[in-house]
């Protein structure tokens, strides 16, 4: 598995193992809720489709396919000037990013913020501080990653739009990764709240019309447990299982503990896991 590229809380990378030998090598593959792309990263080259409605991460992967050099330039010109400049530096490609919204900003700031979190405030800016005691990832291992990556998505074709409108494009026999946000982070990307009743309503869609899906829920999180909302997935699938998660970082940045996440597991199909 490749190295990521984006840092993208919640990311399925300890999860990989069990979720990708469930998918079909057949059809094309759909990814609404992108994030930092492990599944993706896992599964390699093929016909995809891939997205978020955060415009910004999109335009990322966008310049991640297309544009690897500009981009790795870029980020080495970004991290050279922090080197030499200091927090102000940061703070100014911040600002820049707030302004401009250019995807080389944001790889840079995702490589260098706290906890490498990718989090916008309720203006829609980015508002994470500098992580003050780590330098970031050094450019030629990143210039590596990005072409690496480049490759990998060089059939995905990426979309700011909403998982519904992805989703329509698939047909009988392609496979959909649904990994939405956790349920204990509303609002951390976007202040809009996820409708997860809308969820439900698309995967019932999508088993009329026989495409497969392989949905993947926070079933327990610290002291928090959401296995009510997690009986509407029950009723839609066809195998479930619980599996050991990685540590939710807004948790561990915003509250100061560390949170354990159980992952619940869904398909409509039988599969491997």
């Amino acid at each position: 598995m490749p190295q990521p590229v984006i840092k993208w809380s919640g990311s399925k990378r300890k999860l990989a193992r069990f979720i990708v030998p469930n998918i079909p090598t057949t059809g094309t593959y759909f990814e609404p809720f992108i994030g930092g792309g492990s599944i993706l990263g896992a599964i390699g080259p093929r016909k995809s489709y891939a997205g978020d409605v955060i415009s910004e991460l999109v335009g990322l992967w966008d310049a991640i396919k297309n544009f690897p050099d500009t981009l790795a330039s870029a980020y080495s010109r970004h991290w050279n000037g922090l080197q030499d400049q200091g927090p102000t530096y940061y703070y100014k490609v911040r600002d820049d990013f707030n302004k401009k919204r250019n995807p080389a900003d944001l790889l840079f700031l995702s490589r260098t913020c706290v906890n490498g979190l990718i989090r916008f405030n309720s203006a829609g800016e980015f508002n994470n501080s500098l992580h003050h005691t780590r330098p970031g990832i050094h450019p030629d291992t990143l210039r590596d990653i990005i072409h690496e990556w480049s490759g990998i998505v060089r059939k995905t074709t990426f979309l700011a739009t909403d998982y519904k409108k992805l989703l329509s494009k698939a047909q009988e026999g392609d496979i959909a990764y649904l990994d939405p946000p956790y349920m204990g982070n509303k609002g951390r990307y976007q202040k809009l709240t996820f409708d997860f009743d809308s969820l439900w309503e698309t995967l019932d869609l999508l088993n009329h019309r026989k495409v497969l899906w392989i949905l993947s829920l926070d079933g327990k999180s610290g002291d928090r447990n959401y296995s009510k909302t997690l009986s509407e997935p029950l009723k839609l699938s066809k195998k479930s299982f619980l599996l050991d998660g990685e540590s939710s970082a807004f948790p561990r940045l915003l509250n100061k503990r560390l949170d354990r996440v159980k992952e619940s597991l869904f398909m409509n199909f039988g599969g491997e896991t």
